[in-house]
């Protein structure tokens, strides 16, 4: 009897190998990927659509690449930049939310301008590229267009879409209403890094943004018109950097005004090297200076005129 009570009592080591068995089986094994619903994704296409004028899968040649850009919980600085940039037009009172009236005051104006810029919105004009754009970022039925008419209809919709989403039962939205469209998955701890990163944007514009610089008058321009005349001796409609180099007319700093990059200035390259301090040389010009000389640049992203010195930071943000 005392031998088969033994058999049936485990010993000590087996005692700490069944523990330490039960222990391996009771590690809760990995969560899946947390699932998204259709709504969310829907939503989170058509708010990146408005925002950033693309989805961001549209090469995506798999279901689950396309499905990938739904799982970042975190955008990048050029992404967090274009929200804020967008952001400061939505909320042009500073008040830090965007009510009704204010989503569409903007809204439909900045779809039909995008369009536009896509030479979408003409009369006439073919709209079978943005059909496939449409249609490669996987968005809704209803936004699929397939003649100019469609467009008013797309912009109206989408718009409306936007406002229900943002907007639900409130009579304002705040930027982190954005994020969390754009970005299902974003956990408290991205929206408060990413609105750090608005912060730091808005300090860049404030710091660096400057007075758009007037344009040159005309007799001005004319007179550097005529000194292009003078040095294009061959009438080619462009001078040789190495000659002006060599002639002493200009220092090495002005290469940056060759934008193409070919050795030679046009007449518009060499009436922006020898504009005037404080004016720009063209009403298309995005380059000019301040009175006291410095340089300034047109910036797309913020949308103003800023320092040129601050072009370096820019690039490392």
């Amino acid at each position: 009897e005392d031998g088969a009570a033994a058999e049936k009592t485990p010993t000590s080591g087996a005692r700490l190998w069944n523990v330490a068995i039960d222990s391996v089986m009771s590690v809760p094994s990995p969560s899946p990927k947390q699932e998204i619903s259709q709504d969310r994704k829907e939503a989170c296409q058509m708010l990146r659509f408005f925002v950033f004028g693309s989805v961001g899968n549209e090469s995506a040649r798999t279901p689950m690449e396309k499905n990938q850009v739904f799982y970042e919980t975190i955008g990048t600085r050029d992404k967090v930049r274009t929200l804020y940039t967008l952001w400061t037009h939505l909320d042009d009172d500073g008040s830090g939310r965007c009510d009704i009236a204010e989503f569409r005051a903007f809204a439909e104006h900045c779809m039909r301008e995008r369009l536009k810029a896509a030479d979408l919105a003409r009369p006439g004009a073919d709209s079978a590229g943005a059909a496939a754009a449409l249609a490669s970022a996987s968005l809704p039925s209803w936004a699929q267009l397939r003649s100019h008419e469609d467009l008013p209809r797309f912009i109206h919709k989408l718009c409306e879409k936007l406002m229900h989403l943002l907007l639900g039962k409130k009579s304002s939205f705040a930027i982190d209403d954005m994020m969390k469209l754009i970005w299902p998955l974003a956990q408290p701890s991205d929206i408060k890094e990413m609105k750090k990163m608005c912060k730091e944007f808005a300090r860049s514009v404030d710091r660096t943004r400057v007075k758009t610089p007037p344009v040159l008058p005309e007799a001005d321009f004319e007179g550097l018109r005529s000194v292009f005349n003078y040095i294009d001796e061959d009438r080619s409609g462009e001078v040789r950097l190495e000659e002006l180099l060599a002639k002493g007319l200009i220092y090495d700093d002005a290469m940056s005004y060759d934008t193409n990059g070919d050795g030679t200035l046009e007449l518009s390259e060499f009436c922006e090297m020898m504009c005037p301090c404080g004016f720009r040389a063209t009403a298309s010009s995005t380059v000019g200076s301040v009175p006291s000389g410095e340089r300034v640049l047109y910036d797309p992203q913020m949308e103003c005129w800023r320092l040129e010195e601050d072009d370096c930071e820019q690039k490392d943000d």
